[in-house]
């Protein structure tokens, strides 16, 4: 099991995990220029913090003892493929949402990236952004949907 906090650290975009299966604390930031040090180590021990109170909190009202020993915790920065623009932060962190897995210390959609071009990455970064868009759009739980699909296909017609 796993604790997933995105958040907006100095402008950028990062993902801090609390992995209580393997018991450590992990940092995914898409930019190298971003380490775990400083300010960003900060809001990252605070959301830990607030992370362990509330495991701590459940396991109290559940009647349990809780099982983790804090104390020996400590941070781990994941190896994760480097965004080569400046503003695709949010994208990767919704990337790494969707799959990072406390058993495992990659990314199925990331596998090759090391091997492909600057160019093919950014393809593959505004496709997934188009594709994010869609699933967004189709919901049934948004209520404007039909209203922009209207508007998509009005559009497309004058074109």
């Amino acid at each position: 099991m796993q604790i997933l906090m995105p958040a907006l650290a100095q402008g950028h975009f990062v993902l801090y995990v609390m992995n209580l299966k393997k018991g450590r604390y992990e940092y995914l930031s898409s930019k190298k220029m971003y380490p775990l040090e400083g300010i960003i180590r900060e809001l990252g021990d605070r959301l830990m913090n607030e992370a362990r109170s509330y495991v701590d909190y459940m396991y109290h009202k559940l009647s349990d003892e809780c099982p983790y020993n804090w104390e020996e915790w400590d941070w781990y920065v994941a190896e994760v493929f480097y965004q080569s623009d400046s503003n695709s932060c949010g994208v990767f962190v919704i990337k790494f949402l969707e799959e990072w897995d406390e058993d495992e210390e990659s990314m199925p959609s990331f596998k090759d990236w090391s091997t492909k071009t600057k160019f093919l990455i950014g393809k593959g970064i505004n496709q997934y952004r188009m594709e994010m868009c869609l699933r967004i759009l189709k919901l049934f739980t948004n209520t404007i949907r039909v209203d922009v699909q209207k508007k998509a296909n009005d559009f497309l017609r004058k074109r």
